[in-house]
């Protein structure tokens, strides 16, 4: 293709924002399976241009030349491979064309200067393909001696000046020259433009430990699980780590140069004798001695002429060695878990993970708690000049027009928005729901000490096969929530711990104290059924306490101060014991008779209309293993105080297994069919009991037997009426 064009030019055309880096050009990069075409200025023709296929309107329009595609002459980026060209500003030899990830077709020109000194990209390519790494500006930022562009000798590189020399050298080869506004590196301390210079640093080769680290990161949990790829896919991708920094404060790297030939002399000796030297004379003498004081014998009689190094330690080098730390004796010793922010994927977490690895080829840690970062409630970083930052003082203690939360609403937002987002939202209207639902635990703790007024733990003398089976229904859901909430511990994932002590708390043993409400406020104060009660609600309020307590330790705290005094627990809720569960209250055939029991209740209600089942007799007919089931919540036949009558609600409950109910029922209006069972609704012929509002009174007006009995005991009349609760 190049043949037809005689002995016209060629020209690749680049694009720069940088134009004082071009005497450091050392390749120009395309894009491989790009598409690029041959150009002509319509108004010359003496040269031919080359550039990307799409860039082609953009490069027109942009330096007002009309270039003409010549047609039937398309490339592709690959074919480029092995074109040599010669390097802007007259230097001497050739330079090559070398595919890069990061050239795109989007905007430019198709083609990427390359100067290895003074970009990111740029230096990649060059360590790939071993490209000339040289500098030819010095830290203060102005060119050296030894650039090949002695025009560009002392002038520096911020303000524009070397930017106005190189353009100039550059004359009729620049097609345009106009202002963009795009990304710029600055200083965050300074907030000036800074610029990118390759200079002689320490590296730690990732590639010799990379495929032994990403396999030993396969042992560790890390939490929340939606991070566990975010190291990964840092470690993979890190081409080098460098591990010496330019600054006069930190650890020094124990190195010494010659001053004449810049060799670096690193040794084990010489790092001994080094130490030996900060120890005899103090940690400034870095700073302060000559390099001979530092230099073993050895190294003197062989290079006398030495130097100090001056650079120090990556602070991340620093941290992550912490682990050897330990004695020699623990030297396979690992930590149960770090803890930090997601932004430590690239910093604390994988220099531990990196030095542990590449000295003792274990990892230094057996798990990861990775933490976001907080921002406002529409997710935009906190700033004073956007006045959205959220004081946590202003929470605990409020501020002018706003209510203090207090520290356990602080802790509860921490676990129920901070464990598994990498931004962290929080403001007035969050933590306004926070307090919601922390206050909805509160009244439920408020009302279960409230049950338990008159209860002495210590006096109990049921067993428990003496238990109503409802409150071994509610002693079953305590277990599977202790046991379910230690694992979630022990896996790190508190936000879930939260949650479910939530569902736990305001659904569940609500949904079993609103059935026993019955017996606590209408049976004996000493009755076997309402210590039964007692019994469960204590025992799931203690334990709940202990569960929740490390999350909102004082709202735990003060509700563990109320409870009924016991000699089995201390006065104090952090110097009480998690005592092991009895394993009987582990009882699947309860919840298997209660889950029955409510597939019952939802079919009743919804064949019941709007009179509520309290009102209303339920009868239901059952086959052999529905029956046995709800066997165990009523052992006769008909009950208005059975566990079956508690769990449905209902003013009286009949139970017939294995009857013929198909004939009897099937197609009576009131009745519905279920799995393995039918239940039909009535209205109960029984009154309502003054005194606790159960449809089981035989008159109007009259007590029904049971709270007959209990006021006969204390004294009252039978139609005696009463408020009940």
């Amino acid at each position: 293709m190049v043949a037809k064009f005689g002995n016209k030019a060629i020209f690749a055309i680049v694009w720069t924002t940088t134009p004082w880096t071009l005497p450091g050009n050392e390749a120009v990069a395309f894009k491989e399976d790009a598409d690029y075409v041959f150009l002509v200025d319509s108004s010359k023709e003496k040269s031919i241009y080359v550039a990307g296929a799409e860039n082609v309107e953009e490069i027109s329009e942009q330096t007002g030349i009309n270039f003409e595609i010549i047609p039937g002459l398309i490339l592709k980026g690959r074919d480029f491979v092995g074109c040599k060209y010669s390097p802007p500003l007259k230097r001497s030899g050739l330079r090559s064309f070398l595919a890069a990830d990061h050239v795109t077709s989007d905007k430019g020109t198709g083609f990427v200067h390359t100067a290895p000194a003074h970009g990111h990209d740029d230096f990649l390519v060059a360590l790939k393909h071993s490209l000339p790494l040289e500098c030819y500006v010095n830290e203060e930022g102005e060119f050296v001696p030894e650039c090949p562009v002695q025009e560009l000798l002392a002038k520096k590189v911020l303000g524009g000046e070397a930017d106005d020399v190189v353009l100039n050298l550059l004359g009729d080869d620049v097609l345009k020259v106009g202002k963009l506004t795009h990304s710029y590196p600055y200083d965050w301390r300074s907030k000036t433009p800074i610029i990118i210079r390759a200079s002689q640093q320490w590296f730690f080769d990732t590639q010799k430990v990379r495929s032994q680290a990403l396999e030993v990161l396969d042992e560790i949990q890390v939490r929340p699980r939606n991070q566990e790829q975010g190291m990964k896919a840092q470690l993979k991708s890190r081409p080098y780590w460098c591990i010496s920094r330019q600054r006069c404060w930190g650890v020094p790297i124990p190195a010494l140069y010659s001053k004449t030939t810049g060799e670096a002399f690193v040794s084990r000796d010489i790092t001994e004798s080094i130490k030996s030297a900060i120890d005899t004379f103090g940690l400034d003498a870095w700073w302060q001695l000559e390099a001979s004081k530092f230099a073993p014998s050895s190294l003197l009689k062989k290079s006398p002429d030495v130097a100090l190094g001056r650079d120090i330690l990556d602070i991340w080098f620093d941290s992550g060695v912490s682990w050897a730390c330990h004695s020699k004796e623990q030297t396979e010793k690992r930590a149960d878990v770090y803890l930090e922010g997601v932004d430590q994927f690239g910093g604390w977490f994988q220099s531990s993970l990196l030095t542990s690895v590449a000295m003792r080829n274990v990892a230094p840690y057996k798990k990861l708690l990775v933490h976001g970062f907080v921002v406002d409630e529409t997710g935009r970083k906190m700033s004073k000049s956007l006045g959205n930052v959220v004081d946590s003082k202003s929470i605990l203690k409020g501020r002018k027009g706003e209510a203090a939360y207090g520290i356990d609403v602080l802790r509860w937002w921490a676990v129920n928005y901070g464990c598994d987002e990498s931004r962290i939202r929080i403001g007035a209207g969050i933590l306004a729901e926070v307090d919601k639902d922390l206050d909805k635990s509160r009244n439920v703790l408020k009302f279960l000490l409230g049950t338990l007024n008159d209860f002495h733990p210590d006096e109990i003398t049921l067993t428990y096969e003496e238990l109503k089976v409802v409150d071994k229904y509610l002693l079953h859901l305590v277990a599977d929530f202790e046991q379910r909430c230690l694992r979630l511990y022990d896996e790190w994932m508190v936000d879930r711990v939260a949650n479910l002590s939530s569902q736990f708390l305001q659904d569940a043993v609500s949904a079993c104290v609103h059935w026993m409400k019955d017996r606590l406020y209408c049976e004996n104060e000493d009755s076997a059924s309402r210590v039964s009660a007692q019994f469960s609600i204590y025992q799931a309020l203690f334990r709940f306490l202990q569960i929740i307590g490390p999350i909102v330790p004082h709202m735990a705290e003060e509700a563990w101060s109320f409870l009924p005094p016991s000699s089995n627990l201390s006065g104090r809720l952090f110097k009480s014991v998690l005592k092991p569960l009895p394993t009987q209250w582990y009882n699947e055939e309860v919840l298997k008779a209660i889950e029955t029991a409510e597939e019952v209740r939802r079919l009743a209600t919804n064949i019941s209309g709007h009179i509520p089942l309290m009102q209303q007799d339920v009868n239901i007919f059952a086959g052999d293993d529905v029956g046995r089931k709800l066997s165990i919540l009523q052992k006769e036949e008909a009950s208005s105080f059975s566990d079956l009558c508690e769990v449905l609600q209902a003013a009286k409950c009949c139970l017939v297994i294995n009857g013929k109910c198909e004939e009897q029922f099937g197609e009576v209006p009131g009745a519905a069919k279920g799995e393995g069972f039918i239940v039909h609704v009535k209205l109960a012929k029984t009154s309502r009991c003054p005194r606790c509002r159960k449809y089981c009174a035989e008159e109007v007006g009259l007590l029904c037997s049971r709270c007959s009995s209990v006021v006969s005991k204390i004294g009252g009349s039978v139609r005696e009426k009463h408020s009940g609760y």
